[in-house]
């Protein structure tokens, strides 16, 4: 990767706020946002990853030097075509539209960020490719992610034909899988599989990340994002080695929330989820104080 631009992998269980702070720091001119999950652009380079049979953990074993090659030709073509016409009308649609994005990137130093809710479990792999890589790491209290969880996948099962498959195996994600024509109303999951897929990857993710070089990770609680915004982005620009980032954006999109992402799972969820969520804590107890204690790292 050339010295003029440096990867961040912006990572978190699904809906811990990932694409809400990947919009916070695309605002920035210093900062360039690569797509929503580059997830079809992985798993064609040999990295199954997203809507996949089985989103499965890989290591650096698991890839090949042509694959990671073509990787790093593409982040380095996307760096030098940042400001080409056609990524100007692109990024001037979204100001306009979301209040959001600098029309015009440059700077140094300079990033190129890569937001995924499926590579959370194959760090070891992307290390690989861009062993000086910066990741943020977002953190989302376990009851209101799963409330959200719920209610996403709801959403999700009742206008596509795919189901979601949560595979009860240490370090895999979820994924698709086509519902039987015969029962298209049936799910091969239940409430019960959210709070052990909160435990299950944030668990791995943050025993991998530990792995790599502190000046490399930061650990980011989305509770602070939604209360203390501005110390968190100063703490992301300090991480950064930028002057700052753009609250402007974040404070729009905060202030018009119509319901608090911190507490609404206190009036959604039945006293049966509750006391699911917390029955999957103590029967993992071990794996949730882990998590508890390395979200400071």
């Amino acid at each position: 990767m050339t010295s003029s631009a440096m990867p961040i992998f912006l990572l978190g269980a699904m809906r811990s706020g990932t694409t809400y702070f990947r919009n916070v720091l695309s605002a920035n001119s210093q900062i360039l946002s690569l797509g929503s999950e580059l997830n079809r652009f992985w798993t064609a380079h040999g990295v199954p990853t997203g809507a996949v049979p089985s989103c499965a953990p890989l290591s650096e074993q698991d890839i090949t030097t042509e694959a990671i090659e073509n990787i790093r030709s593409y982040f380095e073509r996307r760096y030098k075509t940042r400001n080409y016409p056609q990524h100007f009308c692109f990024r001037t649609y979204r100001k306009f539209r979301y209040k959001n994005e600098t029309i015009f990137k440059s700077g140094e130093p300079f990033y190129l960020l890569n937001k995924s809710t499926h590579l959370l479990n194959k760090i070891p792999l992307v290390n690989s490719v861009f062993p000086d890589a910066k990741y943020i790491y977002l953190m989302r209290d376990i009851h209101s992610q799963c409330n959200s969880l719920f209610k996403h996948f709801n959403r999700t099962e009742k206008t596509g034909r795919f189901s979601l498959s949560y595979p009860q195996k240490d370090g895999h994600c979820w994924s698709y899988i086509e519902k039987q024509a015969t029962d298209p109303e049936s799910k091969n999951w239940n409430f019960t599989d959210l709070p052990a897929y909160w435990i299950n990857l944030n668990k791995f993710a943050l025993q991998a990340l530990r792995q790599l070089p502190k000046s490399q990770v930061l650990i980011v609680n989305y509770t602070d994002v939604v209360k203390n915004l501005p110390d968190v982005l100063s703490t992301v620009a300090d991480f950064l080695n930028l002057e700052s980032i753009n609250t402007l954006v974040s404070t729009n999109l905060i202030n018009n929330q119509t319901s608090s992402p911190l507490t609404q799972w206190k009036n959604d969820l039945s006293k049966k989820q509750i006391l699911d969520i917390n029955q999957s804590i103590e029967n993992n107890l071990t794996s949730f104080n882990f998590i508890e204690q390395n979200i400071d790292f």
